[in-house]
């Protein structure tokens, strides 16, 4: 039955064709609404992507920066004590006398572009060692990873401990307590590629280093005052997204062969006991 007109209206049939008649979803939109997904679906990617490495490199930054400082603190810390004397009324060229390679007179000792084999220090890498007189009887005066100084050892007469701190070849910042080798070597900082250090000379005995020159140009190092270091650290990924240059101890280096990050970290001690 067709339908009845109302106020003279045409009839309209209940199925027709043509521009009034109702279309479904072409297979083109489907296709502009999948790209635009994946538009999408890729940028929120991206953006995740993004956010991770800037969180790696951040932290990478921010474990370099800790580790740099660190290491700078704790030699300070031992440099500072270089040369004192626990025993006020001994002489000091008495107490510390030419001995393992020490001058007489001096609490320091200084090497330059290490080239020696099997010594466990980086090739390259300067490194030093320093010393100074404990107290057996209240253990105040600690080596460099805190501990209480030997007293009465043979090994160290009038209690005068030495130490070294050096890079070894597995790229480790280390000190060596009483210079025990291997056995003894504390790791202070990971991840150190090089160490360069300055030494400042006083030529007029009044406490302050007139210049400052590497180890091998230091003629008596009874006159050293002072030191200037340098650490060369990287990060322990490749986290950076290509080759990142650096200047270390005037040399400029455009392409490490790796994608590290590399930061520099420096300090001039002034060592106040001698």
């Amino acid at each position: 039955m067709s339908p009845t007109p109302v106020h003279g209206m045409p009839r309209i049939p209940l199925s027709f064709s043509g521009r009034f008649a109702q279309r479904g979803v072409g297979l083109v939109e489907v296709l502009v609404s999948a790209t635009l997904g994946l538009v999408v679906l890729a940028g929120g990617f991206q953006v995740y992507v993004d956010s991770k490495q800037s969180q790696r490199v951040n932290n990478a930054v921010f474990r370099l920066q800790e580790s740099g400082r660190a290491a700078i603190n704790l030699m300070r810390n031992s440099l500072s004590m270089a040369g004192y004397m626990a025993d006020f009324s001994s002489n000091f060229e008495t107490v510390f006398p030419a001995r393992g390679g020490f001058a007489k007179g001096a609490a320091l000792l200084g090497h330059d572009n290490d080239q020696q084999a099997d010594n466990g220090v980086k090739d390259g890498t300067d490194w030093f060692l320093v010393r100074y007189q404990g107290n057996a009887s209240d253990g105040l005066v600690l080596d460099c990873v805190g501990n209480a100084l030997p007293a009465g050892n043979p090994a160290y007469p009038r209690d005068v401990f030495p130490m070294a701190f050096a890079v070894s070849e597995n790229n480790e910042l280390y000190c060596d307590p009483g210079l025990g080798g291997a056995s003894s070597r504390v790791v202070i900082a990971e991840d150190v590629e090089d160490m360069q250090v300055n030494y400042g000379v006083d030529t007029d005995a009044d406490g302050v280093a007139n210049y400052y020159v590497s180890a091998g140009d230091v003629a008596d190092f009874s006159k050293v005052v002072g030191l200037r270091l340098s650490l060369l650290v990287r990060s322990a990924d490749r986290i950076a997204s290509a080759p990142t240059a650096y200047t270390f101890n005037g040399t400029t280096v455009a392409d490490p062969g790796d994608r590290r990050l590399r930061f520099v970290f420096g300090s001039t001690i002034q060592l106040r006991n001698l």
